[in-house]
């Protein structure tokens, strides 16, 4: 009698087991998708690396043109203003995009475009790409903006081991995190919606109307990925300070992928255009021009005998009327870099550059 008694109670508390296991499961998927709800308008840095990942599908397939690189490229490259240059010097029907987002590092300048090739509806003819060398060392960008958002496949998390980015357990989070809204907006609970929710005056709807102009800049909008700056400019000896100007700052490991880039361009007969991004006349010094150089011969080592890779030499100092901050052009600016861009592409695809 006590073995049956035994038996039913043991049955039984395995049945409670299994209940409050599908429980549990049920209130995780619900907690998940909530936050999901809540936290997806809210947050601009997920949403930039969701485009370059599980939101290709709302990008342009069909882009002769990429532009590649941080938020210099992001907002200093203006796709429209590229392709009508081009037309006003005979060129017509050429599609371009722009696929830099801001704190692009190299390792993401390889899988965004292999992502963005494997859905692509045309190969393109042309990368035109600006490397600032700030970003060649440290991960700060890469943990707050693309280990959170950019969604890669399994192929892809495996090749972060084998290439040395991540270790194995840092691979399996990069993999699943994405995928988890209570994993990949936890730091939007942190940094937007507790501080919000503390001093709520307009906190929220700033938030709200950022994330919409950025849906609005980043997929087949208007402004096909570029996001303006506006009209503002800088004093005339406004310049930039800080460890990011140290020479001797590029890791062997972004130097890679770098060469990885390159290389997947080449197998897939894509042009990679490299320029120096304009710099305001306070950094027109000798020590600074020396910075740029010894960085841009690192890179031509990293290219080695690439076919593909073609620097770009121009006066890159520009005047501070042009600039919204010491690293970013503001719209006028932006429209002669992009009317620059397309007498280059136009020179490479003529066989003169």
């Amino acid at each position: 009698m006590k073995s049956n008694n035994s038996s039913i109670f043991n049955s039984r508390r395995r049945l409670w087991r299994v209940a409050l296991s599908l429980v549990g499961l049920a209130l995780l998927f619900a907690a998940n998708t909530l936050a999901e709800i809540a936290f997806d308008p809210l947050d601009p840095n997920v949403e930039h690396a969701r485009a370059l990942s599980a939101r290709l599908d709302r990008l342009p397939q069909d882009n002769h043109v990429l532009f590649i690189g941080d938020s210099r490229t992001h907002q200093g490259m203006d796709p429209r203003v590229f392709t009508a240059e081009l037309r006003a010097l005979g060129r017509d029907g050429v599609r371009a995009y722009n696929l830099g987002r801001p704190g692009m590092q190299t390792p993401f300048f390889f899988y965004s475009l292999q992502s963005y090739l494997a859905t692509a509806t045309q190969t393109p003819d042309a990368i035109i790409v600006n490397v600032s060398y700030y970003l060649l060392s440290e991960r700060d960008w890469l943990e707050r903006i693309y280990f959170r958002g950019f969604t890669p496949s399994v192929a892809q998390a495996r090749d972060s081991v084998d290439a040395g980015l991540l270790t194995p357990f840092g691979a399996a989070k990069w993999y699943l995190c994405p995928r988890l809204a209570l994993c990949r907006y936890r730091a939007t609970l942190q940094n937007v919606v507790l501080p919000a929710a503390a001093d709520p005056g307009d906190a929220f709807v700033t938030a709200l109307w950022r994330h919409r102009l950025l849906e609005a800049t980043n997929y087949a909008g208007e402004t096909r990925g570029y996001h303006p700056r506006g009209e503002g400019f800088i004093g005339e000896g406004t310049r930039s300070e800080g460890r990011i100007f140290a020479t001797g700052r590029a890791e062997p490991i972004f130097l890679d992928y770098f060469t990885r880039f390159l290389d997947l361009a080449e197998r897939h007969g894509i042009q990679v255009l490299y320029y120096e991004f304009p710099w305001p006349p306070a950094h027109d010094t000798q020590e600074d021009h020396d910075r740029i150089a010894h960085y841009r011969e690192i890179l031509r080592k990293a290219a080695g005998a690439s076919t593909v890779f073609t620097p770009i030499s121009y006066d890159y100092t520009w005047e501070h009327t042009l600039f919204s901050d010491p690293l970013h052009l503001n719209n006028q600016g932006a429209n002669r870099l992009s009317r620059l861009a397309a007498r280059w592409w136009m020179a490479v695809e003529d066989g003169e550059g």
